[in-house]
């Protein structure tokens, strides 16, 4: 596998339950908002007023986030920030027309260590947004860096094409997950297929891996339960379909 310097490193960030600030009421940040909401995250939106409608009804309707009507200032920031015990958040967004208290809340996230993204200004980012595909829990990221954001979106319109003319795909992973839950019961419950854990895993996933190579992705999600059972009684037997 080549390296390739310079780029970034594309993770899944768990973020859910976690306290997360968004800093501003417009349309980028609500943008912000409905990603961290749909990643489960616990979001305070702080902005002196709220001009994006969908924002407000974020607000309004989900019980996970909390506004607080102020306008942050340079005196605020630290308060703002952390508490007595330190570090009240995760994660902090901004997403204002102030570059002066933008850059002030960066250097304060980064003196007590929190990671932090300030919209539109990618030296001042400790991640990016990609421009993402959601099907179930198919999650699909396309970025540039913070080099070409409207082009990763059209990009992102190309691949989503793509990932559609599959077929069901949702279907055919929440029936992969079911399979997989179904062998790690068979093998949890018959420690005699096994010599060592170790074993015990490496054979489950290269079973898993057989099953996934060899059916299509329409053969995936029309799976039934009972032939699920049947595939994996056969196990470590490749399964008969």
């Amino acid at each position: 596998m080549n390296v390739l310097p310079g780029g970034s490193l594309i993770i899944a960030w768990q973020v859910k339950s976690r306290p997360v600030l968004v800093v501003g009421g417009g349309d980028v940040a609500c943008g912000r908002v409905s990603s961290l909401l749909s990643a489960d995250a616990v979001v305070t939106v702080v902005a002196p007023a709220l001009p994006n409608d969908d924002l407000r009804a974020y607000i309004e309707s989900h019980p996970t986030i909390t506004y607080i009507n102020i306008t942050v200032t340079q005196d605020s920031i630290k308060d703002l920030l952390s508490g007595p015990d330190g570090p009240l958040y995760s994660m902090v967004l901004t997403a204002i027309d102030a570059p002066d208290i933008s850059r002030a809340i960066h250097a304060e996230c980064k003196r007590v260590g929190i990671p932090v993204n300030i919209a539109d200004v990618p030296p001042l980012c400790d991640f990016y947004f990609a421009s993402t595909i959601r099907r179930g829990p198919l999650q699909v990221a396309v970025s540039t860096g913070g080099s070409a954001p409207r082009l990763a979106r059209r990009i992102r319109l190309d691949i989503e094409r793509g990932v559609d003319s599959l077929g069901d795909i949702e279907k055919a992973i929440e029936n992969t997950a079911v399979l997989r839950a179904k062998l790690r019961v068979l093998t949890d419950n018959k420690p005699e297929l096994h010599k060592t854990d170790q074993e015990k895993i490496r054979s489950r996933m290269q079973w898993m891996s057989r099953v996934c190579d060899s059916l299509s992705y329409t053969q995936l999600a029309q799976l039934k339960e009972s032939l699920m059972d049947t595939m994996v009684s056969a196990y470590p037997n490749d399964p008969i379909m």
